[in-house]
């Protein structure tokens, strides 16, 4: 969910993707009860998915 939540800020330009993977790949690996890699791809995914599905800057929502 938070990568969700945090992909909308990454599209409209507030934050870098790389800030926001490395700051939810830290939270993970502080509670992870699986491999990191499965983290990572979770948050890709759900960082692609949202980053496509909000807005930017100067686009309609």
């Amino acid at each position: 969910r938070a990568a969700r939540a945090l992909g909308r800020f990454i599209a409209t330009g507030d934050l870098t993707r790389p800030q926001v993977e490395e700051a939810l790949r830290g939270a993970a690996a502080g509670n992870a009860t699986q491999p990191l890699r499965y983290y990572d791809d979770v948050i890709r995914r759900a960082l692609d998915w949202s980053i496509t599905h909000n807005p930017g800057r100067g686009k309609a929502a």
